[in-house]
């Protein structure tokens, strides 16, 4: 007689991976180092219930995209962070990727602009 293991339901919170950008100068200092997470669950439960860039940066703008090329949230505050709707008042988006970019500047003023996806459970 075998046994079966039953599959525990996929909990997006215990699988986040970071991506991580940085650039250092000559000497080993970083100028800016930026971390996102690539999963989030805006769902009130007070866990990992926002998306914003964490780091050591200077925000110069951080946006997201919806899946028809449409700004959907845009901030240039390094407080704020998206919470999964349209400009985080409006109607609460589709469970789904995103797109998002963010422009960062570093120590010299020179500015950086990345792009990444990132997942959104419900």
């Amino acid at each position: 007689m075998s046994s079966c293991k039953k599959e525990e339901p996929f909990n997006p919170d215990e699988h986040i991976v970071y991506e991580h950008w940085y650039k250092l100068s000559g000497s080993a200092d970083t100028l800016y180092s930026v971390y996102f997470e690539n999963t989030f669950t805006p769902n009130g439960d007070g866990i990992n219930d926002d998306f914003r860039p964490v780091g050591y940066f200077s925000l110069i703008k951080f946006r997201v995209y919806n899946k028809s090329g449409e700004v959907i949230y845009e901030t240039t505050d390094i407080s704020k962070s998206w919470r999964g709707k349209v400009n985080n008042s409006g109607d609460a988006v589709q469970m789904g990727a995103y797109a998002y970019q963010f422009i960062v500047s570093d120590v010299y003023g020179e500015s950086y602009d990345y792009f990444g996806t990132v997942m959104l459970y419900k």
